[in-house]
Order: C-alpha cells, then sequence, then structure tokens
C-alpha cells in the first residue's frame, strides 16, 4: 500500500491551507444563511421560522429547516459545534496525502446536507403533527464522519514498526491525536440516548443518532472497501 502520511513541513502547510480553505467556506455557508433566517425572522417577518420548519405542511423545509433557530442561543451553540467538528474533520486527517485529504472532506460535504434532509423527510412523513428546526442533525452528521475518522486513523498505530523513520514519527502522531479523539467522543455519544426522559426528547436524541450513525458508518463502510482494494 502507498504510503500516505508526509512528514515535510511544506506539505503539511499546504494541505492545512487548502483544508482550512475548503472547510471555512462551508462552514461560512451555513452560517451565513442561518444567521439570514434569523435576522428576517426577528426583524421583519415574524413567521419565517414556521415557513421554514420541516412539517407535513411545510415539505420544502427537509431542507430549509437546517438553517432555522429558536433564538440567539440555539443559532450560537449550533455554529459553535459546526466550526469545532469541522476543524476536527481537517486536524484529524491532514497528515494523509492531499488527495486522500481532499477525498475526505469533499465526500463530507454533501453528506453532511443529504443525510439530514433524508432524515427530514422520514420526520414528516412519520410524524406529520410535529416541526424541526435546527441544524444539529448536520452537526451529528458531521460529528459521525470525524469519529468514524479517528476510528480508522488510530488504527494505523499497528503499522507503526512496519514504517520508514522517516514516516514513523508523522504516523506515531496521527494515530495517537486520533486515538484520543475517538476515546474522547465515543463514550458521550454512546450515553447520549440514555438522557433523554421525555418522548419528545425521545424523538430529537434518534434523529441525532440516526445522523451521528449516518456519518459514521460511512467513514467504516469507506475503510472497508479501501482494505479490500488494496491489500497490504
Amino acid at each position: 500500500m502507498k504510503k500516505e502520511t508526509s512528514a515535510d513541513p511544506k506539505q503539511l502547510y499546504e494541505r492545512l491551507e487548502y483544508g482550512f480553505t475548503i472547510v471555512f467556506m462551508a462552514f461560512l455557508s451555513v452560517v451565513t444563511l442561518s444567521v439570514m433566517v434569523y435576522v428576517a425572522n426577528d426583524y421583519g417577518f415574524s413567521t419565517l421560522n414556521e415557513i421554514l420548519a420541516v412539517s407535513r405542511r411545510t415539505p420544502w423545509g427537509i431542507i430549509t429547516s437546517l438553517f432555522v433557530h429558536a433564538d440567539e442561543k440555539h443559532l450560537l451553540s449550533n455554529m459553535i459545534a459546526l466550526f469545532v467538528f469541522f476543524l476536527l474533520l481537517l486536524g484529524s486527517n491532514v497528515f494523509h496525502s492531499e488527495k486522500e485529504l481532499k477525498h475526505r472532506i469533499l465526500t463530507t460535504l454533501p453528506l453532511i446536507i443529504c443525510l439530514p434532509v433524508v432524515l427530514n423527510l422520514l420526520f414528516i412523513i412519520y410524524f406529520p403533527e410535529l416541526k424541526l428546526i435546527g441544524s444539529s442533525s448536520i452537526i451529528y452528521t458531521l460529528e459521525g464522519r470525524c469519529i468514524g475518522y479517528s476510528l480508522i486513523n488510530s488504527l494505523e498505530l499497528r503499522k507503526v514498526r512496519k514504517s520508514v523513520q522517516k514516516e514513523r514519527r508523522v504516523l506515531l502522531a496521527s494515530s495517537l491525536s486520533n486515538l484520543i479523539v475517538f476515546a474522547s467522543f465515543f463514550p458521550n455519544v454512546l450515553l447520549y440516548p440514555l438522557l433523554s426522559p421525555s418522548t419528545d426528547l425521545q424523538l430529537i436524541v434518534w434523529i441525532h443518532s440516526s445522523a451521528f450513525s449516518g456519518g459514521f458508518l460511512t467513514v467504516v463502510f469507506y475503510a472497508l472497501r479501501r482494505q479490500f482494494k488494496e491489500p497490504e
């Protein structure tokens, strides 16, 4: 298998610059749409949140609801979480080649929109009397991708002894840092469904868990397919 890590500081900087540009533009797009909707709802169109929410009466909400937030706290917490996980996506994969980094980021971006749209569609089919807003499903899909990549990257630790001296330190740093990320986040994900006493909250937890699982499993399937296609 061709080595994917690189110890060249110049190449590392170029990958960081390239990757950050992409994830920041994606983040900025979500923030801009969310802030525009929030400001419009707060200063002139007080029913806009209702119109853009996902429900049986507003089916376009399967897309528009992803950029609707109830209040400033809801908006701020979602945007902070989104930014953190975008940075984590970049940081977890920056030691890979530019081609691999590009693939992992660019396949993540459409998924974090498409999967929440599918979940919203299922929501209005099975719960036509309820409404839903927020970017949480985008965030949980992105988190699932981040934790999935952290897992498969941490498994590269087994290759440290076989790697050449030049690549060994980079591979070790990448594997250990990803292992720390996985160990820090995954237990919280497992405990999250237990903290849902009410029925409405259980529904939200189901949506969040489905988004996370979808993001995580797509990474696992990708890793398995690559393993079969590129045996050591």
